[in-house]
């Protein structure tokens, strides 16, 4: 599955982009067409304000995406109003409940920043991300070794 965008006009001649989650359906004697499972909202462009890191050293994997996040979600002018909850505007960014919304609307929102789209679906898959268990020693061990290789602290990516 993958985030389809649709540019819509309304009856005053405006322009806006919307997402949608959508699948290759193959039937056998037609070609591929795409199926639409689920709307995910209206994408609000956001534009960068700031350029800072995450800090994420010594932090578990779990911490270290959620902590990029929250840097992102910083770098483009959200500001955390109540634990766990960011807004821009009408704009609002839930890390516990995994939702984003137009406050003002109720409705559900994504936000277009740098080349993805973050919207609940894509927020829920990174807060979540759980590597795949049969590659997981792999996955260490070659990020180890190309750490230590290139000379960069591996403390934080040897002790989990």
């Amino acid at each position: 599955m993958y985030i389809r965008t649709k540019v819509r006009k309304n009856a005053s001649g405006n322009s806006y982009i919307y997402a949608y989650l959508a699948r290759m359906k193959h039937p056998k004697k037609a070609k591929p067409r795409q199926k639409i499972v689920e709307y995910l909202g209206r994408v609000y462009e956001m534009e960068r304000k700031e350029n800072k890191s995450p800090k994420i050293e010594g932090l578990r994997l779990k911490d270290m995406l959620k902590a990029m996040v929250i840097t992102e979600l910083e770098n483009h002018g959200f500001v955390e109003s109540t634990k766990e909850i960011f807004q821009r505007g009408d704009i609002e960014v839930n890390l516990s409940t995994l939702a984003i919304k137009n406050i003002k609307k109720n409705k559900n929102a994504c936000l277009k920043l740098n080349q993805g789209i973050l919207c609940h679906k894509t927020l829920k898959n990174v807060m979540e991300y759980k590597p795949p268990k049969e590659i997981l020693p792999k996955i260490a061990r070659n990020l180890a070794k190309t750490v230590v290789e290139a000379g960069l602290p591996g403390d934080a990516v040897l002790h989990d």
